[in-house]
């Protein structure tokens, strides 16, 4: 869960901001972000019916921890690219359902409202389907047949 935690940072905010994972660190508006986002995370897993009794839950799962849990994993993979935003930038489906939109899922059977990550979840989908269209609409390659081909009809 942990992972999930870092996870519904990393991936979705580099995926918008089109950039590596590096880009989340030392700027105070992504902070700001970040903490928001946490702060639904941390409440959902720590309320988790599953984990209750778990020892140092509140600990564990607590929105500082999992925000220096953020940060590190960012700092050592500074200038890798997140996977989602591989799979945005490729027009491909991406995990986000299965990360952002579990913590939206399990704080809606728990009665907690999840907005920041809604919002994240649906602006990810939208950005990817953005470029699905852009992909499929690629300006053909100057000599390919359907260049000359889409040449042609303009010239009707």
């Amino acid at each position: 869960l942990e992972k999930l935690a870092v996870n519904s940072i990393i991936n979705p905010l580099t995926a918008l901001l089109d950039g590596r994972n590096g880009v989340l660190l030392f700027n105070y508006a992504l902070s700001r972000t970040m903490r928001l986002l946490l702060a639904e995370t941390s409440l959902v897993l720590r309320s988790l019916p599953e984990l209750q009794g778990m020892p140092n839950l509140r600990l564990k799962f607590g929105p500082d921890r999992l925000e220096t849990l953020v940060v590190s994993a960012a700092n050592t993979t500074a200038e890798n690219v997140s996977s989602m935003l591989a799979d945005v930038r490729a027009g491909r489906q991406t995990e986000v359902e299965y990360i952002n939109g579990y913590i939206v899922k399990r704080g809606e059977e728990l009665g907690i409202r999840c907005a920041m990550n809604y919002l994240v979840m649906q602006m990810v989908r939208g950005k990817s389907n953005m470029t699905k269209r852009e992909v499929a609409d690629e300006v053909p390659m100057v000599g390919s047949e359907e260049f000359e081909t889409r040449k042609m009809m303009m010239k009707l």
